[in-house]
C-alpha cells in the first residue's frame, strides 16, 4: 500500500456561495457570520452602486484624464493626467497621479505585434488606442489559521483589496468607438446615437398618419437582432410622416419604447467584481496616430515627428449641476445653444437723440430738433438717422424698420410716412436713398394718440452685404390730406436676425 504524507492532502473548504446582487444579509441575533455573509454584503452594495452608475449616468470620463505628449531627454512620452471615469459596467476608476509612457520603449517591447499590424510592405502610419481599466490589488498580507505543515504562502492571506487602475496602449480599436468603414459599434451609447438620428429622419408633415402604435413597433424592432443590423441613417426609418400636432405624443411613445423595451436588452448585470470581458471594466481615452520608421527591425517614432491625439470618439459624463447650468444659461438661449430658432435683435433710436457715429458721414440725427415735429403743413419735412451695421447681423435676412409717432388732432387724418435708406461703407460715394411709403389713416376723433407701425422691409433695391459698414435712414411725412395740429416722430426702431456665431455671415 502506498504511504501518503500529510503534505499530499489539502484542506477541504465548503463551496463558496454564488453571489446575488439582489440579496443582502439579514442580521439577526444568533446568526453565524462567515466569509460568505461578508462577501455577499459587500457585493450587494458594490453592485447597487455600479447599477446606479450604468443605468442612470452611463459611462465615460467624469473629470480630468487629459492626454498630452511631452518631449523629454529619453524621447517622446504620452502623459495621462489625474482624473476619474466610470466604466461600461458602472465601476468607478480613479487615476490619482500623472502617468507617463515612453512611446519608443513601448514600440520596442511590442515590436512583433507592431510589425504585424503595419503589414508587408510596412506602412508608416500606426494607430494606437489608449484605454483606462479598473483593476483590483490584494494587499496587507496577514497570517491566517490553516492546517498543520503549511507553507508561509499558504498560511497568510491579503486582508484588504485596493482599488487600482491600468493604462494600456492597444493595437485594436475597442468596440465602443466607430471607425470609418467599420460596423456600427455595440452598446447603449452608440445605439442611442443611431436611434436619435433615425428619429430625426422621420418627416414631420401636416396630415402625417404615423401613430404611437407604429412608433412603438418600430422601436421594438431595434432589438430584434444585433445593433449593427440597424438601417442606415440615409434610408427612411419608417414609411409615413408625423403630423406636427402629434409630435410630442409620438416622441413620448418612442422614448417610452426605448426605456421599457430596448434598454433592458442592452444592460448587463455583472456577477463578478471584475467581469471576464476585458473592456467592460475599461473606458477609451484617445486614439494616437504615430508616424513610424523601422530601424534594424524595430519600429520607432520617426525622428522629429509628433503624435496626433484624437479624442473625437471619447465619451464623457456631465454632472447634474453642469447640466442644470447649461439648460439655464446656454440651451435656453437659441442663439447660443441652437441654430434652429433664429434670434431677433432690436435697436431703438429716439428722435431726440443726437450723437455722432465714428466713421459715418452723418450723425444719428441731422437738422434742427424741430424738424421732428410737423405742424399742420402740406409740404414735407425729414429726419436722418445713422447707425453702424450690426456685427452679428444675418445678411440673408436683412434689416426691418418700424416707426413710433404721436399726434394731436380733432379731424380725420391721412398721410404717408416715406422711409428711405442707404447702406454704405466709408469710402462709398453719396447716392440717393431708396424709399418705401407707409400709409396712415385715422378716423375723425378728438384724442391724443401714440401709434406704431408694423416692421417693414427697406426697399428691395438696397444691397446689404459684408462690405457695408453703415446705414443712413431718412424719414419724412408726405401726401397730407387734411390739416391737423401736430404729428411727432418719436422713435425709429430697427430689427434684424442675429446669427449664432456672432459675426457677419
Amino acid at each position: 500500500m502506498e504511504v501518503m504524507t500529510l503534505n499530499d492532502f489539502s484542506p477541504v473548504y465548503p463551496e463558496a456561495t454564488i453571489l446575488d446582487s439582489n440579496k443582502r444579509v439579514n442580521y439577526v441575533h444568533g446568526l453565524v457570520l462567515g466569509v460568505d455573509e461578508f462577501r455577499q454584503e459587500e457585493f450587494y452594495l458594490l453592485e447597487k452602486d455600479r447599477l446606479h452608475n450604468r443605468s442612470l449616468h452611463g459611462y465615460g470620463t467624469v473629470c480630468g484624464l487629459s492626454v498630452e505628449q511631452e518631449t523629454t531627454a529619453d524621447g517622446l512620452e504620452v502623459r495621462v493626467n489625474p482624473g476619474m471615469a466610470i466604466c461600461a459596467n458602472g465601476q468607478v476608476v480613479e487615476v490619482p497621479r500623472t502617468q507617463c509612457a515612453l512611446v519608443n520603449d513601448w514600440l520596442a517591447s511590442h515590436a512583433q505585434e507592431v510589425l504585424e499590424q503595419l503589414g508587408s510592405p510596412a506602412t508608416s502610419e500606426l494607430q494606437l488606442y489608449l484605454m483606462l481599466c479598473y483593476r483590483e490589488c490584494k494587499t496587507d498580507v496577514v497570517p491566517v489559521p490553516t492546517g498543520p505543515c503549511q507553507s508561509l504562502e499558504e498560511s497568510t492571506a491579503a486582508s484588504r483589496i485596493a482599488d487600482n487602475f491600468s493604462l494600456s496602449l492597444e493595437l485594436t480599436a475597442p468596440a465602443e468607438i466607430s471607425l470609418p468603414g467599420s460596423p456600427a459599434p455595440a452598446g447603449e451609447g452608440p445605439l442611442i446615437l443611431r436611434f436619435i438620428e433615425l428619429l430625426r429622419s422621420i418627416p414631420v408633415e401636416p396630415g402625417g398618419t404615423l401613430t404611437a402604435h407604429d412608433i412603438r413597433d418600430w422601436v421594438r424592432s431595434l432589438v430584434q437582432g444585433s445593433p449593427a443590423a440597424l438601417p442606415e441613417i440615409s434610408s427612411p426609418a419608417l414609411s409615413g410622416a408625423i403630423d406636427p400636432a402629434n409630435r410630442s405624443a409620438l416622441l413620448h411613445a418612442a422614448l417610452l419604447g426605448w426605456v421599457t423595451e430596448v434598454k433592458p436588452c442592452l444592460m448587463s448585470s455583472s456577477t463578478e467584481v471584475v467581469p471576464a470581458d476585458p473592456y467592460v471594466n475599461c473606458v477609451f481615452l484617445a486614439e494616437l496616430n504615430l508616424d513610424i520608421t523601422i530601424v534594424a527591425g524595430v519600429p520607432q517614432l520617426t525622428p522629429g515627428s509628433s503624435i496626433a491625439i484624437l479624442e473625437d470618439a471619447r465619451r464623457y459624463l456631465l454632472d447634474t449641476q453642469t447640466i442644470q447650468t447649461l439648460q439655464t444659461h446656454l440651451l435656453s438661449n437659441p442663439a447660443l445653444g441652437s441654430a434652429a430658432a433664429p434670434v431677433r435683435q432690436r435697436m431703438a433710436f429716439p428722435a431726440m437723440s443726437g450723437r455722432p457715429v465714428s466713421g459715418a458721414r452723418y450723425g444719428i440725427l441731422l437738422g434742427r430738433i424741430q424738424s421732428m415735429r410737423f405742424n399742420g403743413f402740406t409740404g414735407a419735412g425729414r429726419m436722418l438717422f445713422n447707425l453702424p451695421i450690426p456685427d452679428d447681423i444675418d445678411l440673408n435676412e436683412g434689416m426691418q424698420f418700424r416707426l413710433v409717432w404721436g399726434y394731436q388732432t380733432n379731424t380725420a387724418i391721412a398721410f404717408d410716412w416715406r422711409v428711405g435708406a442707404q447702406f454704405y461703407s466709408a469710402e462709398d460715394p453719396i447716392t440717393d436713398v431708396e424709399t418705401v411709403d407707409l400709409s396712415v389713416s385715422e378716423p375723425a376723433s378728438s384724442h391724443n394718440s401714440i401709434l406704431m407701425s408694423e416692421f417693414h422691409d427697406f426697399s428691395a433695391a438696397l444691397v446689404l452685404d459684408s462690405s457695408r459698414e453703415f446705414a443712413v435712414i431718412e424719414v419724412s411725412i408726405v401726401n397730407i390730406g387734411e390739416s391737423f395740429t401736430q404729428v411727432h416722430l418719436l422713435q425709429l426702431e430697427i430689427e434684424y436676425t442675429a446669427n449664432s456665431a456672432g459675426e457677419i455671415l
